[in-house]
């Protein structure tokens, strides 16, 4: 996916590459076997771990400033798509909650490395999808709590 792009063009990719996965988990979850599901996340981990050098790269010898916590952020998105696989092998996933995990990863990379510019399509693009996201979180934040309290229960009951 990666070669000697520009960090905003990087970051452009990714940003796709997630919307496409995200498109075609809902689009036919059935279909998708864990092994595809599986090596979609790896796939997105290695791209991950290329921007966040890319990011490193970029912020260390431009003017412009790529957030100081953007290399956390990057990390933090590896140790869930870490964890979301094991839950896969350990067959504990649901394709609603890895869309989810997915949609944060594109607002939070997406977002996250663009300055709020009049005219910036792909900036009032990522703010209108972290709007959207932040008012359905809100909706749904209780019933995931609730799924996972009742996931905790039969674990430890």
């Amino acid at each position: 996916m990666f070669s000697t792009a520009t960090f905003e063009d990087l970051r452009k990719s990714y940003v796709d590459n997630l919307q496409q996965i995200i498109v075609t988990l809902r689009g036919r979850p059935s279909e998708l076997g864990t092994i595809d599901i599986a090596q979609s996340l790896k796939d997105i981990w290695k791209d991950t771990d290329k921007l966040r050098e890319a990011g490193h790269r970029a912020g260390s010898r431009s003017s412009r400033v790529v957030p100081a916590c953007f290399e956390t952020r990057c990390d933090i998105v590896k140790a869930e798509l870490h964890h979301q696989s094991k839950m896969i092998r350990e067959g504990k996933f649901h394709h609603e909650f890895i869309i989810a995990v997915l949609e944060v990863f594109t607002v939070q990379i997406g977002r996250l490395t663009v300055a709020e510019e009049d005219g910036n399509q792909f900036a009032n693009e990522m703010e209108s999808r972290a709007d959207v996201m932040d008012s359905g979180w809100k909706m749904s934040a209780p019933l995931i709590n609730e799924v996972a309290e009742a996931e905790r229960s039969a674990v430890y009951d």
